[in-house]
């Protein structure tokens, strides 16, 4: 990945509260760059621009699907990873509570508040389609609930995650057992090299570790008035070449940062004087690769050449080429009408408030590129044109009659042997724990369903 790309990974990782803020973060991100590597970018940037709006209108969590999203293990990495987890495919350890004080500081003043004994634990691992995860146990004493939120507001009578404060892991890093580091936050560089130091190891001259690590709170439990639990699951990318047997997990310190900062709502610091260090032995059933392979036995399209189709362990995937249709060419001249603007666009999403703001001729050609880039929509959404009318999206049927989602989560991809024609390839939830001998798989081919019929192979 070169700079730029890494300038596009930042600007969309970070927690922008709103649309309008999108919008302006793209266009500072654009005209950041040098004159003769913008029009390369703008592309990318303003198809992640779409893609943060799509998100922003259809990616609220509703109340009715907290319980569920929160007693799934590992969900962040897709729901068939969490399928596989629940069907026992996870390292567990039996590794005992590690207690520890941990100084309290107020992030934005400085200022010492209070001291937080804090025990925690390293309860599980998976590793899969080039992920780790890793779930981390807590206690805290419940005073912490003075100074941040952890889970100590309900709604109607269940716990609010959605206002509860987040975790973010300052000085984290991770090893295997062969002292290969997986995983590197930039401030846990000087611990690391400290801890390769005392151990008489040789640090990597050249280290890539992933330094994007990202953490989500899986469950609170503050049935006990003077304890907080709760488990918060770390995970991340790494090299799929390494076959880790030990994980290492280790750290000192982390921030607890609020949904929306106030004067009762602060983002604080805790550290301890040393680092925790876990591990946890990882078993090679983690890496039974799995594949069952389908057939296709009838098709409502004669123009889709289907060139894989098999389920493993975490998902479903299917692969396939539409013969009459080529990949669309970019019209820069949107760029050009989008970088004009002074204004940074704050209406609705509808047809009306676009030409209204950008022109007919902006609306026109997003509406004629994003329709044939989205030609296949994996969610019914014409990513790029918001007001195009959703559809019903993508995904498989087991003879069951259970439906399985599209995975965005899942990543792996197997390659198109066709690289001039319109190509789709996506990984359903469906796993070899949900599969039947057939299935139907649905694809939103320009807004209309497209049944492909399935049949296992060998079965």
């Amino acid at each position: 990945m070169d700079d730029i790309d890494k300038i596009l990974k930042n600007t969309l990782s970070q927690d922008i509260k709103s649309p309008q803020s999108y919008k302006a973060k793209i266009k500072e991100t654009i005209n950041s760059l040098e004159p003769q590597k913008r029009i390369y970018y703008r592309n990318k940037l303003s198809l992640a621009a779409a893609c943060c709006f799509v998100f922003l209108i259809t990616g609220v969590v509703f109340a009715k699907d907290i319980e569920k999203i929160f007693v799934e293990k590992f969900r962040s990495l897709g729901q068939g990873v969490s399928t596989a987890v629940e069907n026992g495919y996870v390292a567990k350890s039996e590794m005992p509570l590690i207690e520890k004080d941990m100084l309290l500081t107020n992030k934005n003043t400085g200022e010492i508040i209070d001291t937080i004994h804090t025990k925690a634990k390293l309860e599980n691992a998976v590793i899969a389609n080039g992920r780790i995860g890793i779930e981390v146990y807590f206690e805290f004493d419940s005073k912490l609930n003075n100074y941040a939120n952890i889970g100590k507001n309900t709604v109607d009578g269940n716990i609010d995650y959605e206002n509860s404060h987040h975790f973010e892991f300052n000085d984290i890093f991770v090893l295997d057992d062969e002292y290969h580091i997986l995983a590197l936050a930039p401030s846990g560089i000087e611990k690391c090299e400290n801890y390769f130091t005392v151990n008489n190891l040789s640090y990597p001259n050249n280290n890539e570790a992933n330094d994007i690590i990202n953490s989500i709170i899986n469950n609170i439990d503050n049935n006990d008035s003077n304890l907080i639990k709760t488990n918060v699951e770390i995970y991340f990318r790494y090299d799929e070449t390494l076959k880790p047997k030990k994980l290492c997990l280790s750290f000192g310190e982390f921030n607890l940062i609020p949904k929306v900062e106030s004067n009762k709502n602060i983002e604080v610091n805790m550290k301890s004087d040393d680092n925790w260090f876990m591990e946890i032995d990882i078993p090679e059933e983690l890496y039974d690769t799995t594949e069952e392979y389908y057939k296709v036995t009838k098709c409502e399209n004669e123009n889709f050449n289907v060139y894989t189709a098999k389920v493993t362990n975490t998902g479903f995937e299917i692969g396939l080429v539409v013969t009459n249709a080529e990949k669309p060419a970019y019209p820069f001249r949107m760029d050009e009408i989008f970088l004009s603007k002074e204004e940074v666009y704050s209406g609705d999403y509808t047809r009306e408030s676009y030409i209204n703001f950008y022109g007919e001729e902006f609306v026109e050609l997003a509406e004629n590129y994003y329709r044939q880039f989205s030609l296949i929509r994996t969610d019914g959404c014409v990513w790029g044109s918001p007001w195009i009318q959703r559809t019903e999206g993508c995904y498989v049927i087991n003879s069951k009659g259970e439906k399985f989602l599209f995975d965005y989560k899942n990543h792996n991809r197997t390659e198109s042997p066709i690289k001039d024609k319109y190509c789709f390839n996506g990984w359903f939830s469906m796993t070899r724990f949900d599969a039947t001998d057939n299935i139907t798989v649905v694809i939103d081919f320009d807004g209309q369903p497209v049944r492909i019929e399935l049949e296992k192979e060998n079965k």
